[in-house]
Parts: structure tokens; C-alpha cells; sequence
């Protein structure tokens, strides 16, 4: 088994195959890499964690807030209610977007409310 542990000043690297962990008291971060190219960061320095793997997924939580990146999809699903709050909300589609209720399905505003599109349909 090919096995390492490097120390030079204050970063220590442990490495086991292709994997990895580096432990950084510079910057004190933490990182965790595995041999298909995901990986764990942890920084103090920089107050962020992130994680990333093979595919180009990605989570990013810093003081901004949370990055959520794919290539491919991302499906949210629960057993229960789905919440969204915050100061304003934006969604956006590049072809197109649909909201559905199967019960109901509601779109209101204390101020102004505005519908609009080359064609707008009701019933």
C-alpha cells in the first residue's frame, strides 16, 4: 500500500493511494480529496466550506450565503411542506417554466401585481 505523510513547517499532507488529506495551520483549512476528483474544503481564513465532486456538483457555503452548481439536474423532494423565504425571490428558465398546484395554486401581493407575456391566457 503506498502511504505519505509530508510535514513542511505548518501544513501536514497524509496521502493513501490517490487520496488525500491536507491539514493547512497557515490558512487553517482542511482538505479531503478522493481519487475520482471529489473534494471536502474547509477554511478558516477564507470562512468557507466546500464540497465538489467528479461530476462539476457543487456546494459552496461562505459569508454570501449558499452556492448550490450542477451540470445535470437538481431535484429537491420531501415528505413534507417546501418552504422558500427570503428577501426577494427570483426563478428563471431558459425555455420555460411551470407552476402547478394540484389542488390550488395561488399568486398574490399586498402591492402591485403584474402578469404579462406576448399572450396571456386566463382559463
Amino acid at each position: 500500500m503506498q502511504f505519505s505523510i509530508d510535514v513542511q513547517g505548518a501544513v501536514i499532507r497524509l496521502s493513501v493511494l490517490q487520496y488525500s488529506v491536507v491539514l493547512n495551520g497557515l490558512t487553517g483549512s482542511i482538505d479531503l480529496s478522493t481519487a475520482c476528483g471529489s473534494k471536502i474544503s474547509m477554511n478558516d481564513q477564507t470562512k468557507e466550506l466546500s464540497m465538489r465532486d467528479e461530476h462539476r456538483n457543487e456546494l459552496v457555503m461562505n459569508a454570501a450565503g449558499i452556492q448550490l452548481t450542477s451540470e445535470g439536474s437538481i431535484t429537491l423532494n420531501a415528505g413534507g411542506p417546501v418552504t422558500l423565504s427570503g428577501l426577494s425571490i427570483a426563478a428563471s428558465a431558459e425555455t420555460s417554466l411551470a407552476l402547478e398546484g394540484a389542488s390550488s395554486a395561488k399568486l398574490s401581493s399586498s402591492a402591485q401585481t403584474e402578469v404579462k407575456g406576448a399572450m396571456v391566457m386566463i382559463n
